[in-house]
């Protein structure tokens, strides 16, 4: 089992990359960006939240 000790700092920090890399997508679907055109963002995306986790 590991442990680990993150300050508020750190968890704010990790928390709001989570958040960019998630919503942002979102957010530029419901300003009409196509599928398409977010693929790439979202692979990218993807790769670096599962590199966080």
């Amino acid at each position: 089992m590991v442990t680990h000790k993150y300050t508020n700092t750190q968890l704010q920090s990790r928390y709001d990359r989570i958040c960019d890399l998630a919503v942002n997508p979102l957010l530029k679907m419901v300003h009409g960006t196509s599928i398409d055109d977010l693929k790439p963002t979202l692979k990218k995306n993807r790769a670096k939240l599962e590199d966080l986790a």
